[in-house]
């Protein structure tokens, strides 16, 4: 009985060690508004280059057309994120987190929905006047306007969430 109190005592402490250093390092602005949106899109390039095909060994531009997948990124973020406000507002006893916790939890539904709409809005505008041809986008409406719109919502997430 001993150990499973010092277990939890040691788990307690580890969560607020954890909080501690998730407030002092991973929620600088710089990191949130900069660097996360960086390390995406150049993570989802570095993928898209490196399944590609070895008879395909050159950089396209379609190798930057990474828009999607952040926004994907987004909303799993976004949904992950609303699981544990909606856990601490259940856990919580400070009734003035609950009431803040709570005001978001409303609007969490409407929000996954204004994700979803807008993704199904952006892929429509890109099928319909985002390509050249049947292999090369346009410059601007297939590859600029959704990674830009892509890295918007990531940092509107992020900020969201934490």
């Amino acid at each position: 009985m001993g150990s499973k109190s010092y277990a939890a005592s040691n788990l307690l402490h580890w969560g607020e060690i954890m909080d501690q250093v998730n407030g002092s390092i991973l929620l600088k602005p710089w990191l949130v508004q900069l660097a996360l949106p960086l390390i995406t899109i150049v993570l989802s390039v570095f993928l898209r280059v490196v399944t590609r095909n070895d008879i395909h060994k050159t950089l396209r531009a379609e190798d930057f057309a990474v828009g999607f997948e952040v926004i994907i990124a987004s909303v799993i973020i976004y949904i992950v994120g609303s699981v544990n406000m909606a856990t601490k507002c259940i856990l919580s006893t400070n009734e003035n987190d609950k009431m803040v916790l709570a005001g978001k939890i409303v609007n969490m539904p409407w929000l996954l929905l204004a994700y979803f709409f807008f993704l199904w809005g952006l892929s429509t505008i890109v099928r319909k006047f985002g390509w050249k041809d049947e292999d090369e986008l346009k410059p601007f409406i297939g590859i600029i306007l959704p990674d830009f719109l892509g890295i918007g919502l990531l940092i509107f997430t992020v900020n969201w969430v934490y």
